[in-house]
Parts: C-alpha cells; sequence; structure tokens
C-alpha cells in the first residue's frame, strides 16, 4: 500500500482530472449550442420529417447543390 503522501497525490490528481473534465464540457457547451443553430439554417443537414422517395431526394439535392453554384467565391 502507498504511504499518505502518494494517496494524497493520486487523489489530488483525480481531482485535477475531473475539474478539467468539468471545465472542458462547460467550455464547450456554446460551441454545441452554435452547431446546433447552424445545422438548422444550412441546408441539407437537417432530416427531412418523413422519408423521400428517391425522386424526391434527387430533386432536393439538386436545389440545393444549384444554391451552392450560385454562391459567391
Amino acid at each position: 500500500m502507498g504511504t499518505q503522501q502518494d494517496l494524497r497525490r493520486i487523489a489530488q490528481l483525480a481531482a485535477d482530472a475531473a475539474d478539467s473534465v468539468s471545465y472542458g464540457h462547460s467550455a464547450l457547451a456554446p460551441l454545441l449550442k452554435e452547431m446546433q443553430a447552424l445545422g438548422e439554417v444550412l441546408p441539407g443537414l437537417r432530416p427531412p420529417s418523413a422519408p423521400l422517395s428517391p425522386e424526391q431526394r434527387a430533386a432536393l439535392d439538386a436545389e440545393i447543390e444549384a444554391g451552392f453554384d450560385n454562391m459567391p467565391v
């Protein structure tokens, strides 16, 4: 078994790791919200509410592609 000093060091490392994970989660939360909001406005990223037929999917893909072709460079 380790000494008291070793056990304190291990406990401190575990606490530091937990703090890092907690900070990382809270720091990335705004980025996740921004990505979700962006996904709502970009065409083709939100799945349709009902399945599309192959013809409907091709027409939607063509419409999306035509919109990108007209984007300025």
